[in-house]
């Protein structure tokens, strides 16, 4: 319950920060990702919700009992990702298994592999008609020929010219046909080719399996440090060159240094001094001696998203009657006139005028609490 706690209050203020074409992701153990899960279905909305990725870190583990625990969750909530900025080469093994296929456009465009050209469900319309002999809706199904999309775009520019402009189902088909790309099965059953020379490179699944967690050279001792090929992936994913990427629990500044590689703007907040250090460390070993260092501010950021807020003393009659005239520092009731608007966090180190930022003290708690935040002059009490 802590732990729940700990992460929903700067779940919170991410969710505050975060703008709305971006990301976030979250990595967990199996342990934490149905809690967290929920608490970001709660902050960011089941409508922001886009993947949970599995991230099998290491090929071996044993548990004494239960099955070995090889994987780790990464959380992702926002924006849909650059799918070109994240496709990977095609196994061999995947394609000596599926591109079996050879045809007289061998030599320009390789190997084939075919796919169906019908999808699930009836139609009534020109998708559900008979074309050349076969009615799909025999079969419960109807036609699905690409119109758009990169097989379509690839299509129009190297076989088919001005195949993205045709309108009908069985015009494409007929198009198609002319130009060889269909095959039809001794049981009369159509197949499109696809050449591999018109993928891209596969777009990764919800299960990563291709990044794992040996660092080699990359090692710093730190004991959650991620590999930077799973930084480098996330941001290439969600984010163009100048964009901000933001870690609060930077460590080991691995998604700092990957975004600093990846010419993006960054930002990181951890408790550890250490981070500083290995920041410095890291990036002058990827930029060279010439790197100016990290700049390391020693008090809150002034928040700029709160526009023009009205006199912090107009909440004076607000608050004696949410705190129904009792001091948050004594806890004893006093008449209004005793009582002092006093700022939780002081303006001084940061804090705002804001509402949340507002308490009603007694002036003797006033006195006392000076320019501390509300949890110093606790701890001092």
């Amino acid at each position: 319950m802590s732990y729940c706690i700990f992460m929903a209050v700067r779940l919170l203020e991410l969710e505050r920060i975060l703008k709305d074409s971006g990301s976030i992701y979250l990595h967990c153990d199996d342990a934490a990702s149905l809690w967290l899960r929920a608490l970001m279905d709660a902050i960011f909305g089941t409508n922001l919700y886009q993947n949970e990725i599995t991230w099998k870190r290491t090929s071996a583990h044993n548990d004494s009992t239960s099955f070995g625990r090889v994987s780790d969750r990464i959380l992702f909530y926002g924006s849909r990702i650059n799918r070109d900025a994240v496709r990977i080469v095609l196994d061999e093994n995947y394609v000596r298994k599926h591109y079996r296929h050879r045809d007289g456009n061998h030599d320009r465009f390789g190997p084939v592999t075919l796919s169906d050209l019908t999808g699930p469900k009836r139609s009534y319309g020109e998708s559900g008609e008979t074309w050349n002999g076969f009615d799909p809706g025999e079969a419960g199904r109807c036609w699905s020929v690409p119109k758009t999309g990169d097989y379509a775009e690839w299509i129009d520019h190297n076989i088919i010219p001005g195949y993205k402009t045709m309108q009908g189902v069985h015009e494409r088909l007929d198009a198609l046909n002319s130009h060889d790309m269909i095959i039809w099965s001794k049981n009369g059953y159509p197949s499109l080719k696809r050449y591999l020379a018109s993928t891209k490179g596969q777009i990764p699944s919800d299960i990563w399996t291709d990044i794992t967690g040996a660092f080699g050279k990359e090692k710093t001792g730190y004991p959650t440090q991620k590999p930077l090929a799973l930084l480098d992936r996330i941001i290439k994913a969600s984010s163009n060159e100048d964009d901000m990427v933001f870690d609060p629990f930077c460590g080991c500044a691995t998604s700092l240094v990957a975004a600093d590689r990846l010419q993006r703007q960054w930002a990181g907040i951890d408790l550890s001094p250490l981070a500083v250090k290995l920041v410095n460390e890291r990036i002058i070993k990827d930029r060279g001696s010439l790197w100016g260092k990290v700049i390391v501010p020693d008090q809150p950021p002034t928040r700029t998203d709160l526009g023009k807020l009205p006199n912090y003393r107009t909440h004076r009659h607000r608050l004696y009657g949410e705190q129904e005239g009792i001091c948050v520092g004594c806890d004893t009731h006093f008449p209004f006139r005793v009582m002092e608007v006093d700022h939780i966090l002081p303006r001084s180190r940061g804090g705002t005028d804001h509402q949340d930022n507002l308490q009603l003290l007694c002036s003797g708690c006033n006195k006392s609490k000076g320019s501390d935040t509300m949890a110093e002059w606790r701890a001092r009490q």
